[in-house]
């Protein structure tokens, strides 16, 4: 059986973090929960995230979406 010791921590930030295998893919760690990913998949997910914080920030900059923790106003 294969072993899938992190063996070096790329990023820690508290809830998420990221480390890359011994066996060469990237554990993506959230909260409780740890995620085996291909380099390239990860690659691709860290890519389509980026566009969707863009879209989120530009949703909440033009007030189309309140913002989280921000009480929207009733009509």
């Amino acid at each position: 059986m294969k072993s899938h010791t992190p063996n070096r921590r790329l990023v820690d930030g508290g809830a998420v973090a990221v480390d890359l295998c011994s066996c060469g893919s990237i554990q993506l760690h959230l909260s409780s929960i740890t995620l085996r990913i291909e380099v390239a998949s990860f690659l691709q997910m860290v890519d389509v995230l980026n566009i969707a914080r863009d879209r989120l920030v530009n949703q909440w900059k033009s007030g189309q979406h309140p913002m989280p923790h921000q009480r929207s106003e009733v009509a």
